[in-house]
């Protein structure tokens, strides 16, 4: 068994196998994406005056990963509508 680089992991790139599932993960993260921003634009609204009873989201970081997820996964998934 050779432990040789591929073309493509010498590319800094890897290969994986994504199962096709019609778009099904797309919607999934698009809905995720849309509630994240949504609390987003209210916690950014009680900045000025927050309640005291919870933390902070700090929802920047978690919905940055839902875009990359859904930037990774785009090409691999058929949109039928």
């Amino acid at each position: 068994m050779s432990t040789a680089p591929t073309g493509e992991e010498q590319l800094g790139r890897r290969v994986v196998l994504v199962v096709e599932l019609d778009g099904q993960p797309l919607a999934v993260l698009s809905v995720l994406e849309e509630l994240l921003t949504d609390l987003a634009a209210w916690e950014e609204s009680d900045a000025t005056d927050p309640p005291h009873h919870r933390a902070p989201l700090r929802l920047p970081a978690p919905l940055a990963a839902v875009r990359r997820l859904a930037a990774a996964l785009g090409p691999t998934q058929r949109l039928d509508e």
